[in-house]
Formats: structure tokens, sequence, C-alpha cells
């Protein structure tokens, strides 16, 4: 990733067209930390309906000052998550405020703690989609992510922060993820938060022709010809999310794959009701789906009840 150089003098038109430079770098960092988060979003929705709540030990910086947070009630301790190598801090809540209610406490943190301090240049108060926030959400349900730089930062600050994250793949040389996705139930919105607290190398957590970083699930057969796009835990718990891409394969062939395998490795297996496969073996369980990606590679993903 190449610098941009905002602090050497400027005609308007160039600096308007810095800006948007600028803007395109920031937002296409936060989508990719927003992806990442969606998908461990919906991991953890899935976990806490099939799998006990496990309290650990609080983590420090942001999930402590969530612990304080009102008027939103935690369902337990902030816990940590493990996604591809990548560390993150998260906690469920629950408020009697609507969606958006939520989600403005949390922009009015991260536009008071992130974005662009354009005002030097533009004289006037730094535009919306310089804030560095992503934000979508309706009545039911929404999503704001949002990077954490300690205080909005001038343009030349930002040059400099992009390039280390260039030079050395971590996303904490920028500053700090948070996400929130919120889903409205009745008179409750609940919502899922996650964050990082420290050195996040997000660029090699995804590698393009290898295995993501992680490991494959204990004694389950793996398919030829995949490669691991996911493995997410949660510390010692119990369950996990392993994903994989499997070009050489449609996703009823990877069940048919997948049921031999397991029925071979001593497992009873039935149908779900999704048309996946649920699979158990004394004590231990797990749920083997799949789906077709837009790329047109099948996507096998197997989740750990129980180990």
């Amino acid at each position: 990733m190449h610098g941009i150089d905002f602090a050497r003098s400027a005609t308007p038109r160039a600096l308007r067209a810095r800006l948007r430079a600028a803007r395109r770098v920031f937002f296409g960092l936060l989508r990719v930390a927003a992806l990442l988060t969606l998908l461990l979003g919906i991991a953890t929705v899935f976990w806490l309906r099939d799998a006990e709540a496990r309290l650990s030990e609080a983590l420090s910086g942001f999930g402590a000052e969530l612990a304080r947070w009102a008027p939103a009630r935690l369902h337990s301790a902030p816990r940590e998550l493990n996604v591809n190598g990548l560390r993150l801090g998260h906690v469920t809540a629950t408020t009697a405020e609507s969606v958006s209610a939520a989600l403005d406490r949390f922009e009015a943190r991260c536009r008071a703690r992130g974005g662009i301090d354009a005002s030097a240049v533009l004289g006037k108060a730094v535009p919306s989609l310089l804030s560095g926030v992503l934000r979508r959400d309706s009545k039911r349900e929404g999503l704001l992510a949002c990077i954490e730089t300690g205080r909005p930062l001038t343009l030349a600050e930002l040059s400099v922060r992009l390039r280390a994250v260039g030079s050395t793949g971590d996303l904490r040389e920028l500053g700090e993820l948070r996400y929130v996705l919120a889903r409205r139930d009745g008179t409750n919105t609940t919502l899922v938060i996650l964050w990082t607290d420290g050195a996040f190398p997000v660029l090699r957590a995804f590698p393009k022709d290898r295995d993501a970083p992680g490991r494959d699930p204990l004694d389950i057969p793996r398919p030829e010809r995949t490669r691991r796009l996911l493995s997410a835990s949660e510390g010692s718990a119990p369950y996990a999310i392993t994903a994989y891409a499997a070009t050489a394969y449609q996703p009823a062939q990877l069940l048919d794959w997948y049921d031999e395998a397991l029925r071979a490795q001593g497992f009873t297996t039935s149908a779900t009701a999704s048309g996946g496969i649920h699979a158990r073996r004394g004590a231990r369980a797990l749920v083997v789906s799949t789906s077709m990606q837009p790329n047109g590679a099948a996507l096998v993903t197997v989740a750990e009840l129980s180990r």
C-alpha cells in the first residue's frame, strides 16, 4: 500500500482528490474488518443458541468499559474469540433502547475517537463520510463498525498510519476495531459486540493461496483439494467453527462425502432441518453445512458443538 502525502501544499481541487483517496483507503480497511466481524457475529449468535454461555475473566480496555456501560445489561463477562489467529473481545448485552438509539450511543463514541479531522483544510465540520463509521440499520436490526484511532486524525497523521498498516499488515497501526450487531426482539434489543485491543494482523489472517491460520477439527476427516478459510473458537470452550472452500465439489457431493467419512469414524449421522448433517459420537456432536459462494466455489462449514 502506497502512502498518501497530505502534508504538502496543494490546490483545493487536489486536496479534494486526496480526501477522496484517503476515504477509499480508510473505508476499504474498515470493510475488510467489518466482513471479518460480521462472520464472527453470525458464529456468535449460533454459539449462543446451541451452546451454554461460559463466563471467563474480563478482558482489559474496551471490554472493561462495556461492563460499566448503561443502560445495556451484559449477559456475561467479556470473553475472547480467536479467528484465524486473530484475538477479539466479545460480549452480548440486552437493552430496552431501539436499534437506532443503541447504535447512536456507539456511533457517538466512534466519532469522538476516530475518523478524519479535515476541518483545518476544509474550514468547516468534517463530512459524515469522513467520520470513519460504517453503519447500516433498520427498525429490526443493524450493524456498526469503526476504527478507534484515539481521536480524529489529521490527513498527515492518517497518511503515516496507513503506511504503517501497509508495511506490517497490522490493523493496530491504524487503530482499534469496534463492531456492533443489533437485533430487535419484542421490547428488547440484543447487541453482539466485538472489539480488538492489541495486535491485529488482519492481512495475514486471510491468505488467498493457502490455508488460513488455525486448526482443523480434531480427528474429523477433511476432503482433498479444500482450503481452510475460517478457524474460529472461544478460548477453551468446547465449540468451534471451521469453514473450507472446495472448488472440486458441489455442495451435495460434500455432504455425501462427510456423511460417509463420519460414519466410518463411528459417528451416527442424521439430516438437519436446513439440509446439513448432524453427527454424534458419544458426548461429541457437530453439524456440517454447505453452500455456494458467489465465485462458484462450494463452502463447507463444520460447527463443533462439543469436543
